[in-house]
């Protein structure tokens, strides 16, 4: 019995592991752009669809002299 349930959880296991595994490339690839947005030169910030920040890079915060933790999720 224990073998018939193992048979049936392991394709269950094997694609919570490839979702696991797309998760963390994900993961790494919005912190690369993050990275590399934080970074240009020009201002550039990213708002939702209610008109919050959701992120700005340092030139933005230089530019306007202000500071992420006081702006993200709230409309200006």
């Amino acid at each position: 019995m224990d073998k018939d349930i193992l048979e049936i959880l392991q394709p269950i296991k094997n694609e919570f592991e490839k979702i696991s595994q797309d998760l963390i490339k994900a993961k790494e690839e919005l912190e690369f752009y993050r990275h590399a947005i934080d970074y240009l030169p020009n201002p550039i910030f990213i708002k939702d669809k209610n008109a919050k920040f959701m992120f700005f890079n340092k030139a933005y915060e230089q530019f306007f002299g202000i500071k992420k933790e006081n702006f993200i999720s709230k409309s200006v």
